[in-house]
């Protein structure tokens, strides 16, 4: 039998109940606190990495982290841009991940059908490329795949990878296309 070496604190509800409330926090943060685009560009790259961060992470943020990504590549190198502007937007998915996560480790919700539907999308012969193809493709859906990947226990390294990657091909173009016509 396989010994889990998880620390006691990740397996109790009161951790999952704290990253619920903490990750809830920050997915509606921007009803609370106001973030402008503009000033993405005085923090340089760590700005888009951290605009695109709150983008991903929210479902209520104004501007899309795209376009602060356009607006950087107007200026900074575009593939450094890129980089930047993906590896926030991963690490922001993650916080809607998390909210999922927690929310099944402590409601069990995973009997619902619509959940179940989509643990076999994600699960299956093709969720990488289903992952993949949705961050590619701005949409606002993708915010709650991020929180169904979570509530159906994708494993999140694997699901971080994936988001990654697919924010790394759109926003090496959007950087590109915006450095040319700058």
């Amino acid at each position: 039998m396989a010994k889990n070496n998880t620390p006691k604190i990740f397996q109790s509800k009161l951790f999952f109940v704290s990253l619920l409330i903490f990750s809830g926090f920050i997915l509606i943060s921007p009803l609370i606190f106001r973030f402008d685009p503009r000033n993405v560009t005085s923090l340089g790259l760590l700005g888009v990495a951290l605009f695109n961060f709150v983008a991903a992470a929210t479902v209520f943020i104004p501007v899309p982290g795209y376009l602060a990504t356009g607006l950087a590549g107007t200026i900074y190198n575009p593939i450094l841009v890129a980089l930047a502007s993906a590896f926030g937007g991963a690490l922001g998915e993650g916080v809607g991940f998390a909210f999922g996560y927690s929310t099944e480790k402590i409601a069990n919700v995973k009997e619902r059908k619509i959940l179940k539907l989509t643990a076999n999308l994600l699960h299956g012969k093709y969720g990488p490329v289903v992952i993949i193809l949705l961050t590619f493709i701005p949409n606002p859906f993708f915010d709650l795949l991020g929180v169904a990947a979570g509530i159906s226990l994708y494993p999140l390294k694997k699901f971080l990878i994936l988001v990654f990657l697919g924010r790394l091909a759109r926003d090496i173009i959007i950087a590109t296309i915006s450095s040319k016509i700058a």
